[in-house]
């Protein structure tokens, strides 16, 4: 089947609504692993964002469109992480 769609979103748009799908589901496939971050991976990735432009490559984020939502295939540490951070940001 190969690659059908490549975007480069803001993370504001990955983690918000998509144009035909309205709000952004993902599931983490069971052959994922499992959310395994620590302090230090947190600390480099808020570092990387915060010292770098708006736009800064953050890394990829591969995702397999099943129609109502998106299968997260890589960029799960990084995406979970940031959804957290912004979670908790009042």
């Amino acid at each position: 089947m190969g690659i059908q769609k490549v975007k480069n979103p803001i993370i504001e748009a990955i983690l918000g609504k998509d144009d035909e799908k309205g709000e952004m589901f993902y599931k983490i496939p069971p052959y994922q692993r499992e959310y395994a971050w620590k302090q230090e991976n947190w600390n480099a990735l808020f570092f990387d964002i915060d010292e770098n432009e708006k736009g800064y490559f953050l890394g990829s984020i591969i995702c397999i469109d099943k129609k109502e939502y998106y299968d997260l295939v890589d960029g799960q540490q990084r995406l979970t992480t940031i959804s957290i951070l912004l979670r908790d940001i009042p």
